[in-house]
């Protein structure tokens, strides 16, 4: 085990070796160098783990680094286990994604480290090995690692030169079994090669001076026979392919190159990533990995991408080249898909010489191999069908299929069906994983397909009826760009320009439609898109009709486009006969208007006389003390109040519509000034009940201000009428309504408050909701209020959410 409970006693083991700072050794180099080439990695390190710092013995492959930081590496983890620490893609791994060492140089995404532990447990750095890109490590490869750690271990740990010459010669020995194993284990062909020159110097062929086990399983010829051999006998066509130009370049330069080319000939055929390194004088190293399997992946994923338009323009075309893709690509005699639905296979798509086998045919599950791919929902194969395990199947003897490879697909994340091929020739070697997901992708495709499918009908649908819905709306609908040219429109906007069908207008420049006012419209426009806010109602006039000019009110709005310009709606009403209402109504409220002003001044001289002579009674029985029976008395005392009462709403009705026969004339206030001014009018009757009034900041508007402080007093004389609290308290003060762009005042109380039901009903005219004595008034002030504030361009309402008593809300828009 690792003693990592005394640390101080591991630093003073690695000092006491003196290996730290000292100079690079050939046999330490050597091993990383073969590690290196291996392991097919660009970095192989020695890593002994200081205090602060983790030192480099060996670096092959890191230039010019001697030493990082401890606190960054990762062979101060690797120490701490006596097993192999493997990181396969350290920027998905959490512990190490933010690390330097991974976001910046040297980049790492691979790391396999194994300990170099003394015999008493401390250990003392790593043997580690670097990729640049993610990649797997076997328990195999991590075996021969540990191998060559020790290896390392047994260099450092002998420091008498007796011991160091017998380990080396150990370590040697070792590194010729280890390489051994290492070359017979890797998949890559690696070549030992020295170059032939011809009496020109030229090179004209490579004698074969080693290999490893992986060139007999690619060639089906022993080693024995093929060592000694010149290159151009055993492998003709590497001058075709270009890798004899390519090894001749690496003899000449000195320098590795890589390159990935497609071998064929009489024993070979295959896809290989070759890297050629210069080793010796006139000699190289040639490794050869197969890549069949990646150009073969790489090739499948491009032909998909080269299919996929078709999933909208043809879906039924786009299942069946995936299925000829898929036959290519899985050496496949026959391809289906299929949808699975109560134990039911019908057949989707079919590529094949099947009989009887095509779309729309329907088989029981039971009957076809897919019947496991949806007990298991996900992808399998079966290498060989009329093996024991899988001869039972029903459907085997049924089709004699000899091989099967079959995945599940997925629509918005339920089981549809199954994609799979066939064929009647049994493999000489498993599928491989790289087949599996291939057709997990390609299901997935389908999949994605059918729900764009069902998306693309889905928005059909709702765009056919939208459309109907905006044909049969009577407003005339315009959607354009921000040139002014038309996009769309609607069987309203297109038959109010004489046409009938709305494609018609669709890319038309609005000058063409409307010649006299485009370029009007443009600016409303342009005027919307810049502020990015819409603007409704614009009222205009258009062209008289029989002789009747016609208006419509227009609401513009911004909106963005498939191009993500900005674009305009404009929704076009037609108010010519709401026009022609307004205009008659107009003339009969100016005509009542009139004779309610003239009625409400005539009737005052009535009023006064009749007023004038009951004072005159009066003061004639008072003075000749007649005392008038009871019920008399009463009577009288009522024709007083009557009159009286009459008096008070005749000069409110004039007062009220004396407003419609003056033009009132504004200017700006500061409000405060308004509510104070008011505030001094109301001083008796404020006194009268003891009320508090607040008064707040306020802001300046553009108002009448005689006006505006008969509405604030006689806010402010109805909340001292209608006190019902102990301590009346008045609160006047400002509000901002950003959202509804107004400006308030609020003046609120915490009398008696208003029900909800009476809150629109106390704004008409001779409304009251106390009628008796004790509460004088004629029930128009509140409806005189609302008629300033509306000549105002306000309103004046109560807030029915206030429940403490009565808010009065006096809104202006700005």
């Amino acid at each position: 085990m690792v003693d990592d409970k005394n640390e101080q006693t591991r630093l003073a083991t690695l000092a006491a070796l003196k290996i730290l700072d000292t100079k690079p050794e050939a046999q330490y180099d050597n091993v990383t160098a073969l590690a290196a080439e291996m392991f097919d990695v660009p970095i192989a390190l020695v890593s002994l783990v200081d205090e602060n710092r983790q030192w480099f013995k060996s670096n092959c492959g890191l230039d010019g680094v001697t030493e990082t930081a401890r606190d960054i590496s990762f062979c101060q983890h690797a120490i701490k286990s006596t097993n192999v620490m493997v990181v396969e893609n350290a920027i998905e791994d959490e512990k190490y994604d933010q690390n330097p060492l991974v976001l910046g140089e040297p980049s790492i995404r691979f790391y396999a480290g194994a300990p170099l532990i003394t015999e008493e447990g401390h250990a003392l750095g790593t043997l580690c090995l670097i990729d640049r890109k993610p990649r797997k490590f076997s328990a195999q490869e991590q075996a021969l690692l540990v191998r060559l750690a020790t290896t390392i271990r047994d260099m450092i740990v002998k420091n008498t030169l007796e011991h160091e010459i017998i380990e080396l010669a150990k370590a040697a020995r070792k590194e010729s079994e280890i390489s051994r194993s290492i070359y017979d284990a890797s998949e890559a062909v690696i070549l030992r090669l020295e170059a032939v020159f011809n009496e020109q110097g030229i090179v004209s062929d490579f004698t074969l001076l080693g290999a490893n086990a992986a060139l007999e399983l690619n060639t089906g010829q022993k080693l024995e026979s093929l060592i000694g051999n010149k290159m151009l006998d055993l492998f003709p066509n590497i001058k075709e392919v270009g890798l004899f130009a390519l090894y001749s370049k690496v003899v000449k330069t000195g320098k590795s190159e890589t390159v990935e080319i497609e071998y064929t000939d009489d024993t070979i055929s295959a896809w290989f990533r070759v890297k050629a390194e210069p080793c010796g004088v006139n000699g190289l190293t040639v490794a050869s990995t197969p890549i069949s399997q990646r150009k073969n992946f790489e090739a499948t994923v491009k032909a998909l991408k080269a299919i996929s338009p078709l999933a909208h323009s043809d879906p039924t075309k786009y299942l069946e080249e995936l299925l000829e893709l898929g036959r290519r690509t899985f050496h496949a005699t026959d391809g289906f898909v299929s949808n699975i639905q109560d134990k039911k296979y019908l057949v989707k798509a079919y590529v094949g010489e099947m009989e009887g086998l095509a779309a729309g045919v329907e088989l029981a599950l039971p009957d076809t191999i897919c019947a496991a791919v949806v007990e298991e929902q996900t992808a399998l194969s079966f290498d060989d069908l009329q093996s024991n395990e899988t001869k039972c199947h029903p459907a085997v003897p049924q089709n004699e299929f000899a091989s099967y490879l079959g995945a599940p697909i997925f629509v918005d994340e339920e089981f549809y069906g199954t994609i799979s091929f066939v064929s009647d020739v049994k493999r000489s070697s498993p599928f491989p994983t790289t087949d599996l997901e291939l057709l997990s992708i390609i299901a997935a495709s389908i999949g994605h397909a059918i729900e764009s499918q069902k998306a693309f009908e889905k928005y059909a649908r709702l765009n056919d009826e939208l459309r109907m819905v905006l044909d049969n709306v009577p407003a005339r609908i315009w959607y354009k760009d921000n040139n002014n040219k038309i996009l769309r429109a609607n069987k309203a906007a297109v038959l109010s320009v004489g046409l009938n069908d709305p494609l018609e207008v669709e890319g038309v420049a609005t000058e063409d439609l409307f010649p006299e006012i485009a370029e009007k419209y443009l600016q409303d426009d342009l005027s919307v898109i810049e502020s990015g806010k819409p603007r409704r109602n614009i009222v205009e006039s258009y062209a008289p009709t029989n002789g009747i000019e016609g208006w419509i009110s227009t609401d513009k709005i911004p909106m963005i486009g498939e191009d993500g310009n900005t674009t305009i709606l404009a929704v076009a009403t037609d108010i010519t006969e709401l026009k022609l209402k307004e205009e008659q109504l107009s003339r009969l409220n100016e005509s009542l208007s009139d004779f309610a002003f003239v009625a409400s001044h005539d009737l005052q001289a009535p009023l006064r006389q009749s007023a004038m002579f009951s004072e005159l009674f009066a003061d004639e029985l008072k003075e000749h003390e007649i005392v008038l029976p009871t019920l008399a008395a009463e009577y009288f005392d009522e024709m007083e109040d009557g009159l009286r009462r009459m008096r008070v709403m005749v000069r409110s009705l004039y007062d009220m519509f004396k407003l419609d026969s003056e033009k009132i004339k504004k200017k700006i206030t500061d409000f405060e000034q308004i509510v104070v001014q008011a505030r001094k009018q109301v001083n008796s009757e404020v006194e009268a009940v003891g009320a508090n009034i607040e008064i707040g900041d306020f802001f300046q508007h553009n108002v009448n201000e005689e006006l505006l402080v008969q509405v604030i007093q006689n806010l402010v004389v109805n909340a001292c009428k209608y006190s019902m609290a102990d301590q009346l308290n008045i609160k006047i003060h400002s509000q901002i309504d950003v959202i509804n762009r107004q400006k308030c005042i609020i003046v609120e109380d915490n009398g008696v408050g208003i029900a909800e039901q009476f809150q629109k009903k106390i704004f008409e005219p001779f409304k009251r909701l106390h009628h008796g004595k004790t509460i004088e008034g004629a029930g128009i002030g509140l409806a005189l209020c609302k008629k300033i504030m509306a000549l105002h361009d306000g309103d004046l309402y109560v807030d029915s959410s206030f429940k403490d008593g009565a808010k009065f809300v006096m809104a202006f828009g700005y």
